[in-house]
């Protein structure tokens, strides 16, 4: 079966790609990539797909064409928050040739006459930007991919918002095509301009300034609850400090891992990984309610601390996120079984689930679950006890006891039906 082609595309189009990289993407049978990549390239009598935000059904069907030969087009290098990543883990990197062009970040460097070994690399394009603020702070450079809702005005607004100060943006537009134009602005200039849509931005530092002073943060474990915005009346139905360091060692938490926090609620738990995990690692938090999405957005602006808030239902709204290296479920909504099910399947191998209930029956029906899907479960329960004061005296007063479940997915997998 002939090898998946991803091919780079640079903003000239096919004056930009080498002889046989033009014939092959003339000679495939199915051609995929979006819809200003389609146009450039509009010879050729293959079937063509426009990829949109429906990259599960783009890897459907690369694997049921396998026999035909196939291409997908993607901008600069694929494998720089692109397209690439998400077919390595969908599709399978054995079956995939990837064919990188030079980035936006490559050609910004090179117009400007600088080294960027040096840089912090982000992306914001479809992502959360939560973590902007003190990537900033921390880096004396740092390069963002952008999108039309993180546009370079948005970017410099933000920072404004939050203090930022003794920062210049440069921003390239268009690089790579005969229109293409790089700028410096003051980020007081930069709020207040409107930029082509295909841009890089660059925020770096001007020389001899110090970094802003960063408050004191959070204790990376053991953040206290009343820190967090909780939706009224629901107040103090968070998962409470105790029982959220439990939960976090039980879960095995790597700096590179993904985590699903899913009933999310105030985001305790998500927040409060996101000060193990580390910056190449991600959080999605998964709520319903649109009020506790809200309070999930502050409290992240409260800590400091970025993560992904996916506003659905699950188990449905999984289905686009990264397979995860841990799964926490803070509440079902009723729908345990079909729940446990798919995360169960999209576990990664070696990766934990860790389930809380206050009740025996969801404890029970979580557990006799798991031991089906071959997750081996373990069953604890806590009990936790707080001092409060009484006729000058000190008394204990006991929180709602909670069942942790976990289980672990071995390096084989576990069942997933």
């Amino acid at each position: 079966m002939p090898p998946i082609d991803v091919i780079g595309v640079g903003a000239d189009g096919a004056a930009g790609l080498a002889p046989h990289l033009r014939m092959k993407i003339a000679q495939c049978e199915r051609l995929y990539g979006g819809r200003r990549l389609l146009n450039m390239f509009p010879e050729g009598d293959g079937v063509r797909v426009t990829i949109g935000s429906n990259l599960p059904e783009i890897a459907r069907l690369l694997l049921k064409y396998r026999q035909q030969r196939q291409v997908v087009l993607a901008t600069g290098d694929p494998n720089f928050f692109g397209v690439a990543d998400y077919l390595y883990r969908h599709v399978g990197r054995e079956h995939l040739n990837v064919h990188p062009h030079l980035s936006c970040i490559q050609l910004l460097f090179a117009r400007i006459r600088e080294s960027w070994h040096d840089a912090f690399l982000a992306s914001v394009h479809g992502r959360s930007a939560c973590g902007l603020t003190d990537w900033v702070r921390r880096h004396p450079k740092v390069v963002l991919l952008t999108d039309p809702v993180h546009h370079p005005g948005a970017i410099a607004r933000r920072l404004l918002d939050q203090g930022i100060q003794n920062r210049r943006m440069v921003v390239g537009e268009n690089l790579g095509a005969p229109g293409e134009k790089v700028t410096e602005w003051d980020l007081e200039e930069a709020a207040e301009k409107t930029f082509a849509p295909l841009n890089v931005v660059l925020i770096r530092r001007l020389p001899g300034r110090e970094p802003e002073p960063i408050r004191k943060p959070e204790p990376v474990l053991g953040i206290k609850d009343g820190n967090f915005a909780q939706r009224a009346p629901m107040k103090g139905q968070l998962t409470k400090r105790e029982v959220r360091a439990v939960v976090l060692a039980r879960l095995g938490l790597s700096k590179t891992c993904v985590l699903w926090d899913i009933g999310a609620g105030s985001g305790s738990v998500g927040l409060e990984a996101r000060g193990v995990i580390g910056e190449e690692g991600r959080v999605y938090a998964v709520e319903r309610n649109a009020q506790d999405v809200e309070n999930i957005r502050e409290n992240a602006r409260r800590l400091r601390r970025s993560l992904h808030v996916v506003h659905g239902e699950a188990p449905e709204v999984l289905e686009s996120l990264e397979n995860p290296d841990a799964v926490f479920i803070g509440g079902s909504g009723g729908r345990l079984d079909p729940l446990l099910s798919v995360c169960a399947g999209r576990l990664n191998p070696g990766g934990r689930l860790v389930m809380n209930a206050v009740t025996l029956e969801n404890a029970t029906a979580g557990y006799r679950r798991l031991q089906e899907l071959g997750l081996d479960p373990d069953l604890i329960q806590l009990q936790v006890s707080r001092s409060r004061p009484i006729a000058g005296k000190t008394r204990l007063e006991p929180l709602t006891p909670v069942f942790l479940l976990t289980g672990e997915k071995s390096s084989g997998g576990g069942e997933a039906g």
